[in-house]
C-alpha cells in the first residue's frame, strides 16, 4: 500500500489554524474518499 505525503507550507499551516471544525471535517473527508478511490 502506498501511503501519501503531502508537504505543507508554513503559510498554508498558518492559514490551516483558522479553519472551522466544519471545514478540518471537510479536508478529511474529501482526502478519505481521494485515498478510497486509489484502493480501488
Amino acid at each position: 500500500m502506498i501511503r501519501p505525503v503531502q508537504y505543507f507550507t508554513k503559510e498554508y499551516l498558518d492559514l490551516c489554524k483558522s479553519f472551522t471544525p466544519d471545514q478540518i471535517l471537510e479536508f478529511l473527508e474529501n482526502f478519505r474518499l481521494l485515498m478510497a478511490d486509489q484502493l480501488k
